[in-house]
């Protein structure tokens, strides 16, 4: 017992040896340097009869690619950067820092970006200088960060991959199509990330998740495991359609007003239940990861009409969001466009509703499509049945649609003389001679 005793290593020692390394490896970092600008000098790599410098460096060296390149374009850098150059030498500071200060540091900004990454972790270092141009100080406004795509590599036994590709399959025939691998990975994240709703909490907005919008760039960013992560903006738009605010969380306690939802919860149980819990994108059949979205978005003047909301899958409304699919008209006569293919224009219309507490039962109506009615309004919510949009439905809309508010475009419809007798076009012609832009 004594013997094993007497062969251990203090911590000071496993310390001072570890230190001891990262001290040289700093020295070895900065005299290559040195050499590499030598090796470009003299065209190093043509005396082995190989391409470039980055040949040289992979052949000779042993770095990968990306690294070659990173070791080439540090080495350049610290020609210009001696302090830099100097405080990797000493161990002042490590390779990995050293490499991202010279993203931003010029020969006047050195010592304020020495000063300021001492004590700093290499990632600490690494959002500064993201956040930073070339030339800037530590303490210059920062830029918003950029929504990016991020690499993940996965290395999964037989029976999981088996697995991952039944769900790719699975996932795939209910959203219709194909997903492609960030779709389908989206998806399945969404399954175990998203409460299962039931009934009674359809009112309930889906992104209950975190997301803090900049108020002077209006850069959004995402809380995953601790970490604020920059997203697009279609991510935010498919958010802020249908979603809980809590306010401001940059204050030393919660603001003094609860928080509030996008769409009011009777409502979005109601759309919910009209559009039978699935997109309502033609083609999509989706029944997971719903949102509420407004055909007429909220800043062109959209409110939560009934009639101008839809259910939609995450795949579809972030598509729409991003402009790569058009919806327009209205919940009973949804019109779906694909810029990119302009051969596939849909129409798609509401199915028969299911017969269920708080719904009217149209099973014994036609099945021809949406009627064109202007008669009294209905007991839900805004006063919309589920019979079709009225005339006065369409011609409010088309006006909204022209720019004009949803308030002057009421009060113009109340001035149309026997506007039940009338076509659309009549009623358009006769209502734009009442409205006044303000």
């Amino acid at each position: 017992m004594m013997g094993h005793a007497s062969n251990e290593v203090s911590w000071e020692v496993v310390h001072a040896a570890l230190m001891s390394i990262a001290q040289r490896r700093g020295v070895l970092d900065a005299e290559e340097a040195r050499w590499l600008r030598q090796a470009v000098d003299v065209q190093l790599w043509q005396r082995f009869g190989m391409v470039s410098p980055l040949d040289y460096l992979e052949r000779k060296l042993g770095y990968t690619p990306h690294t070659a390149n990173e070791r080439l374009r540090v080495a350049r850098a610290l020609a210009d950067l001696p302090e830099i150059e100097h405080a990797l030498e000493t161990g002042a500071l490590c390779y990995s820092a050293v490499r991202e200060l010279t993203r931003v540091a010029t020969e006047d900004r050195e010592d304020a970006w020495i000063a300021w990454a001492a004590g700093k972790t290499v990632r600490e270092i690494e959002q500064k200088v993201a956040a930073h141009e070339r030339g800037d100080d530590p303490d210059d406004l920062e830029k918003a960060p950029e929504a990016r795509h991020h690499r993940v590599w996965i290395d999964l036994p037989p029976e999981t991959y088996a697995r991952w590709r039944q769900a790719i399959v699975i996932l795939s025939d209910e959203h219709g199509r194909r997903l492609e691998l960030p779709a389908f990975v989206g998806a399945l994240l969404e399954a175990a990330l998203v409460d299962r709703v039931p009934d009674s909490a359809l009112g309930r907005a889906r992104y209950q998740i975190a997301i803090s919008v900049c108020p002077r760039c209006q850069q959004a960013t995402q809380e995953g495991g601790g970490v604020q992560v920059p997203i697009g903006p279609e991510a935010l738009a498919c958010a802020t359609c249908d979603a809980v605010h809590i306010g401001n969380v940059d204050g030393d306690a919660p603001d003094a007003s609860p928080a509030t939802q996008t769409i009011p919860p009777k409502v979005r149980r109601f759309v919910m239940h009209r559009d039978g819990r699935r997109c309502r994108v033609p083609g999509c059949r989706s029944a997971r990861h719903l949102d509420v979205h407004h055909i007429h978005h909220r800043e062109h003047g959209g409110d939560h009409d009934p009639s101008l909301l839809i259910t939609m899958c995450t795949s579809c409304h972030e598509a729409h969001h991003r402009g790569t699919l058009v919806v327009s008209g209205t919940a009973r006569s949804l019109v779906v466009e694909r810029p990119n293919d302009p051969d596939h224009t849909t129409r798609g219309q509401l199915d028969e509703p299911r017969t269920a507490a708080g719904l009217i039962d149209h099973r014994h109506q036609s099945h021809a499509g949406p009627t064109v009615r202007d008669d009294a309004p209905g007991d839900l919510p805004n006063g919309h049945t589920h019979a079709g949009p009225t005339v006065r439905d369409q011609a409010q809309l088309g006006l909204i649609t022209l720019g004009f508010s949803r308030s002057i475009a009421r009060e113009a419809l109340a001035k149309v003389p026997d506007l039940p007798r009338l076509s659309l076009e009549q009623v358009l012609r006769e209502a734009l001679k009442h409205c006044k832009r303000c």
